[in-house]
């Protein structure tokens, strides 16, 4: 009788684990995208904490945090050198910064005398060049990630992850027009939402 895979001497069991969430993810598995989330947390959140000093010049580019935290988990863990989860990884890292800069927005409201760091210099910077409240957008985002969550994912991943529109398609392996189309349609929709707030 053979030795199975789980017992296997040296065998990664953890990279199955891996394996399954991805391949839960892509299935549309929410509690998978909610471990791959957490996994990419830690690092866009030690990223943005050096925003300044790392992108002295980024004037609001969440796509260079993005593109910094990438380096440091595709140091850290193999799976995301794989092709086929790119796609999940890029979204977990737009709603990752999403969620750094609406956790500190957050505190910033909650703090009587707010000390100023290096996240409220990345959301300053963000909410110029777009003229929008971080909150705001991220009340009309999670509306319409209810509505048209692939559609969100794209918008999302346009605003925090990505350089331009062709990046999110070789990223989710899309065609340029279909995440065109998303986009606009999303950007319509949090337009709407937002003129009306």
């Amino acid at each position: 009788m053979g030795v199975s895979k789980e017992t296997a001497p040296g065998h990664d069991s953890s990279s199955e684990r891996d394996q399954e969430v991805f391949r839960l993810a892509q299935a549309g598995g929410q509690e998978a995208a909610d471990d791959i989330f957490a996994r990419v947390y830690p690092a866009v959140l030690e990223t943005a904490r050096n925003y300044k000093r790392t992108f002295p010049d980024a004037q609001g580019s969440t796509a260079s945090i993005a593109n910094s935290a990438l380096l440091k988990l595709l140091r850290d863990k193999e799976i995301f050198t794989r092709a086929e989860t790119m796609g999940y990884i890029y979204s977990a890292i737009g709603r990752s910064i999403r969620q750094v800069m609406v956790d500190r927005a957050n505190a910033q409201r909650r703090e009587k005398t707010a000390h100023r760091n290096a996240l409220d210099d990345l959301i300053e910077d963000f909410e110029w060049e777009r003229r929008i409240a971080i909150l705001d957008l991220h009340s009309a985002l999670e509306k319409f990630r209810r509505i048209a969550p692939e559609k969100h994912r794209v918008v999302e991943m346009s605003m925090f992850a990505c350089n331009g529109l062709q990046e999110v398609a070789d990223a989710l392996e899309m065609s340029l027009s279909s995440v065109k189309r998303a986009n606009q349609v999303g950007r319509a929709f949090l337009k709407n939402v937002l003129d009306q707030e």
